[in-house]
């Protein structure tokens, strides 16, 4: 059965005459019902790990980018980030999406740096709202682009880095990448890991619509998270206190 609808099973967001077809369908196959309970310890930790931001009241930034364009909300977002985390990306996926993001930029226009990986300019937009805005911070970057911020982490070697997305070519395409921070020679910089495209599906009607949550990006950058060595997302109590006190 597609991972998709198991993870709706999971999440309760099936009809009921569909989830008694999966119902049934778990009893036959050890396989799904294996990643089944692996989407439920899933949702439980995520439910520990993000219970109390969850209930916070979403910043006005994030409301008006998320309502008006249907887009989904952001603890949403990162559950279903979570839930493809036991899915191995196959290397045609990084392939593919590779060469979607290149194309996607080459417009003859200088991207944004959140758009291609390397070191971030340091005078630039982007490196400022990485160094001093904190996950769940949604606004404006380079060529009316839009960035949202998800989470920090620390990768195997003791890095920080962030995960963040990109609206970009006029709200057409959505960009996931993974920006890290680095000190080496004593000179602060962040350096883009990984970015990873995908075009942003429309509702019928032809109004913005959504990303599949098992779509290549998230496939790519759970891929990249397993290849960081990624630790878990920090608290906000820690993220504050971390860029506060100048990354250190």
């Amino acid at each position: 059965m597609e991972r998709s609808r198991l993870a709706a099973y999971v999440d309760g967001s099936l009809e009921p005459e569909e989830a008694a077809a999966v119902v049934i369908h778990l009893a036959d196959s050890p396989e799904d019902q294996a990643h089944v309970e692996r989407l439920v310890a899933l949702n439980r930790m995520l439910t520990n790990a993000y219970g109390d931001p969850v209930d916070e009241p979403v910043p006005q930034a994030i409301y008006r980018t998320i309502f008006p364009e249907r887009r989904t909300p952001l603890p949403d977002r990162v559950r279903g980030i979570l839930a493809e985390w036991f899915r191995p990306a196959p290397l045609a996926t990084f392939a593919a999406v590779a060469v979607f993001a290149w194309v996607a930029i080459d417009r003859g226009v200088e991207p944004t740096d959140g758009l291609r990986t390397g070191i971030v300019d340091a005078s630039g937009d982007f490196y400022a709202i990485l160094e001093n805005s904190v996950s769940g911070w949604s606004g404006p970057v380079g060529n009316s682009d839009t960035v949202t911020l998800i989470a920090v982490f620390h990768d195997q070697t003791g890095r920080p880095c962030r995960e963040y997305e990109l609206q970009h070519d006029g709200g057409e395409v959505m960009t996931r990448g993974i920006a890290c921070r680095d000190t080496a020679g004593g000179t602060a910089a962040w350096e883009v890991a990984m970015t990873a495209s995908e075009r942003i599906e429309r509702f019928g009607d032809g109004t913005a619509g959504y990303i599949p949550a098992d779509g290549p990006t998230y496939s790519a950058v759970s891929a990249a998270l397993d290849n960081l060595g990624a630790g878990p997302s920090l608290t906000p109590d820690q993220e504050r206190a971390l860029i506060t006190g100048g990354w250190q």
